[in-house]
C-alpha cells in the first residue's frame, strides 16, 4: 500500500471517528439548558460543515496530482485537528 493510500485511509477513519463522536455531542443537547443548547447547536453545525469540507478534501486528495498531494494532505490534517478540538470542547465539561 502506498503512502498516499495509507494517508487516505487514515483520513477516512478519522472522519468516521469524528462522526461517531459528534453523535455523542448531539446526545448532549438533550440534557442541556436552552442557552447551552443554542451554543452546542452552533458548535455542532460548525463541526458538520468542517466534516463536509473534510470529505471534499479527501476526495480532492484522491484526485490530486503528485505535486499538490502534500498540500491537500496538510490542509486535511489541519482541518482534522480543528474538528477534533471542537468536538473535544463540546464533550468536555465546558458545555
Amino acid at each position: 500500500m502506498s503512502t498516499r493510500e495509507l494517508s487516505a485511509q487514515k483520513a477516512e477513519a478519522k472522519i468516521e471517528e469524528f462522526e461517531a463522536r459528534l453523535q455523542v455531542a448531539r446526545a448532549k443537547l438533550e440534557g442541556a439548558s436552552a442557552d447551552a443548547r443554542l451554543s452546542l447547536q452552533r458548535e455542532i453545525d460548525a463541526i458538520e460543515k468542517g466534516l463536509s469540507t473534510a470529505r471534499s478534501q479527501l476526495r480532492e486528495l484522491a484526485d490530486s496530482a503528485e505535486d499538490t498531494w502534500d498540500e491537500v494532505a496538510r490542509g486535511l490534517e489541519s482541518l482534522a485537528t480543528s474538528i477534533g478540538e471542537r468536538i473535544d470542547g463540546i464533550l468536555s465539561d465546558r458545555h
